[in-house]
């Protein structure tokens, strides 16, 4: 199991800590003998780390989208497809039909019912 996986949680990997300073547990990388304690405490840093950057790089591309006049998230449906949805569903046609006829999801449909 890689440590960084293990040691995303701070949690789990706490009680892993815990469980091995009770066995007395070492670990053996080559020429050096490791107290798996530290190990795992050294990789939770480095995994922190990690996903720390990862978060940055998110923002920051999400900032440079909206600076450079990018439209973020989903697509807005046109007033005449809501128009459309809502006369079949006055008409009583089930919610699958409905998305069937313009071309969209099934989920969509249910979001402009429940907002009409």
């Amino acid at each position: 199991m890689r440590f960084a996986t293990l040691s995303d949680r701070k949690r789990s990997l706490r009680s892993v800590v815990e469980l091995n300073s009770e066995r007395r547990v070492w670990v053996r990388s080559g020429r050096w003998l490791w107290e798996t304690e530290a190990l795992f405490q050294m990789c939770g840093v480095f995994a922190e780390f990690e996903r720390a950057m990862i978060v940055e790089r998110v923002k920051s591309g999400l900032a440079r989208a909206r600076a450079q006049g990018k439209q973020l998230g989903r697509p807005k449906v046109s007033a005449a497809i809501e128009s459309k949805v809502l006369r079949f569903k006055v008409k009583g046609k089930g919610m699958i039909k409905i998305a069937q006829e313009p071309g969209i999801g099934v989920g969509t449909v249910q979001r402009i019912v429940k907002a009409a």
